[in-house]
């Protein structure tokens, strides 16, 4: 498949449907804003047996924004098993790639580089749905990497009521200590009727350093 013009970014379109409660939670590495969900650009798919491949040749600035550098980023998506657990059983392991120079420092001609890894894997099947993944994010010119760590898991206990869990633990910068917080999801899914799910849930967030933070949401 080839395709010209605006289309979704191949960062995390795995990871999200492996979740799959986005009207709960964005997946972690949309949460953290390590990529827009989609760009401007040329992107390239397809698939060779159980493998599905994934090349972008994009602005960079995202879909809310107009390109602002002569600058290109460049993803690449590779994917071996079932791709849209949240509709199949089956399991995937992946990762995805993304490199994007940019302008840095007084003279604006030096280029750095923002430069993005993603480890994920899945698995679907007797109603139950886990996932896991490790991503993070360089910034050269800042020399900041952020990094995620999260696991989330889903089991249908009959057709109406299925529980979930959501965690990440989140770090902005690898290099400074105490600085990282743990998000975490507890909830039931109860669908009365077919399109209408009622979802109950507890949201806790907790520092390193500071208080903790507990919220209850329906």
């Amino acid at each position: 498949k080839l395709i010209f013009g605006m289309q979704g970014m191949n960062i995390f379109n795995v990871t999200e449907k492996t979740w799959g409660f986005r009207f709960l939670q964005k997946s972690p590495m949309d949460k953290y804003k390590f990529s827009s969900s989609a760009d401007m650009g040329i992107g390239y798919s397809g698939k060779i047996n159980n493998l599905n491949y994934s090349f972008m040749y994009t602005n960079g600035s995202g879909y809310k924004e107009t390109e602002n550098d002569e600058h290109k980023k460049i993803s690449v998506q590779l994917v071996y098993g079932e791709k849209k657990l949240v509709k199949k059983d089956g399991f995937n392991i992946g990762m995805s790639f993304s490199m994007e120079p940019y302008n840095c420092c007084v003279s604006n001609t030096t280029n750095k580089n923002r430069v993005l890894m993603g480890y994920y894997g899945g698995y679907s099947g007797y109603g139950l749905r886990i996932g896991s993944e490790f991503d993070t994010y360089k910034d050269d010119g800042t020399n900041i990497t952020q990094q995620i760590m999260a696991g989330y898991a889903s089991y249908k206990i009959s057709d109406k009521p299925e529980t979930l869990v959501y965690v990440d633990m989140y770090d902005p910068d690898t290099s400074t200590e105490n600085d990282g917080n743990t998000d975490m999801i507890i909830g039931v899914n109860y669908r009365p009727e077919k399109g209408l799910t009622i979802t109950p849930n507890l949201r806790t967030s907790t520092p390193d350093e500071g208080d903790a933070t507990t919220m209850f949401m329906l």
